[in-house]
């Protein structure tokens, strides 16, 4: 019999492969468990409205099959599905208007895609400095490059200057820089 301390494949026996589905049964249902329990008091906190904007969002996603299992068993998707509508009921609780729900729906898109709403400024405090991950060590003060605290897609490579946006479309194949607003007015 081969040391398993050097490092040699050692078949592991049945009683360990039983172990290791139970132990891995367990986690999953005591996770499942956990996550209705979540639901429960989260729904108990947010009823749900039967809005129309609510029963839009269910038969939408419901005709996509998120409300089942996937066909290899898969249950993220109904972890998805119930995260959408935990959403939609905090949405629906807060009784927004016509006018507010566009309004309140593009900043939280906005946000939650980590975009800023003010313009970023020269601060130091708002980047970081990231030259030796990106360029290697510093040659110089003009080819620093910094990464914004605020937005992680832009950077600034003239020392805080100007700025661009990796999420926007290049021009002839180079990224468009702006120019950043002053932090001191």
């Amino acid at each position: 019999m081969a040391d398993s301390c050097i490092g040699d494949y050692v078949e592991p026996t049945t009683r360990e492969k039983l172990f290791r589905k139970c132990k891995y049964k367990i986690e999953m249902l005591c996770y499942d468990i956990a996550t209705k329990i979540k639901f429960a008091i989260f729904r108990m906190l947010f009823p749900a409205k039967d809005s129309g904007l609510m029963r839009h969002a269910k038969s939408e996603m419901e005709l996509l099959g998120w409300h089942k299992p996937g066909k290899d068993g898969d249950r993220m998707q109904i972890l998805v599905y119930n995260n959408i509508l935990d959403l939609f009921r905090v949405f629906s609780s807060q009784g927004h208007s016509g006018t507010s729900a566009p309004y309140v729906v593009k900043r939280f898109e906005h946000l939650a895609s980590y975009k800023i709403l003010s313009p970023i400024t020269n601060n130091p405090d708002e980047w970081n400095d990231v030259t030796e991950q990106t360029i290697g060590s510093k040659i110089d003060d003009s080819k620093c490059m910094h990464q914004s605290r605020r937005g992680p897609a832009y950077f600034s490579d003239d020392n805080l200057k100007t700025y661009y946006d990796l999420d926007e479309k290049k021009v002839n194949g180079k990224y468009v820089h702006h120019k950043l607003k002053d932090h001191n007015g």
